[in-house]
């Protein structure tokens, strides 16, 4: 594997961020039914697979993806002859990736980070869940359930992975997805501007 390959490196992340949607919602699904007299209530979720522990391992693989990129665009950067500070530049610039890297060294280092506070707002992702949603990009979602024979299908939905980025103080300062898109967009803008997927 050539770990220097920007463009390898993009098709990982991109593989990495697409673990926030789980497609078949059924498995995640659970339904209770309630009577009273001769009414007949049921409740569907799709929280039934949950496990916290295995959603932060996809919260932290996704994060860790996201912050490596840095050193491998400084790398590239450098050999195509231009100063890797502008990288960190950018990074200055752009609050989501200063919440990526805390975030990815908080995992590494403890909470709070002691040194290299890049936001200085002591990120955490709290309220971490699963939640049924469209598969962004697709056409609008359906969710069709057959009332004879309780039989279930979707169209472009997905079970999608659910938190909270708060700051030190617990305020909010992104939704875990909107943080990851944010990061992301500005990963592509950062690797277009310096033409860094050019081999």
């Amino acid at each position: 594997m050539d770990y220097d390959d920007i463009n390898s490196r993009l098709r990982r992340l991109y593989l990495s961020l697409g673990q926030r949607f789980e497609a078949n919602i059924f498995e995640h699904e659970q339904s209770k039914e309630t009577r009273d007299g001769n009414k007949v209530t049921v409740t569907i979720s799709f929280d039934g697979k949950h496990d916290v522990d295995e959603t932060r391992n996809r919260i932290n693989t996704i994060i860790s993806n996201l912050a490596n990129l840095k050193d491998h665009l400084k790398t590239k950067l450098k050999q195509k002859g231009g100063d890797p500070q502008e990288i960190e530049n950018e990074i200055n610039q752009s609050l989501p990736l200063q919440l990526v890297l805390d975030l990815n060294n908080q995992e590494k280092h403890g909470y709070p980070l002691k040194e290299k506070r890049r936001s200085k707002k002591d990120p955490k992702i709290i309220n971490v869940s699963k939640g049924i949603s469209s598969i962004p990009g697709m056409n609008a979602p359906r969710f069709i359930r057959d009332p004879i024979t309780g039989a279930g299908h979707t169209d472009n939905m997905a079970v999608v992975i659910t938190g909270e980025v708060v700051d030190g103080q617990g305020n909010l300062l992104y939704s875990f997805n909107d943080l990851i898109n944010r990061s992301s967009d500005a990963w592509e803008t950062i690797v277009t501007k310096f033409n860094l997927n050019q081999e």
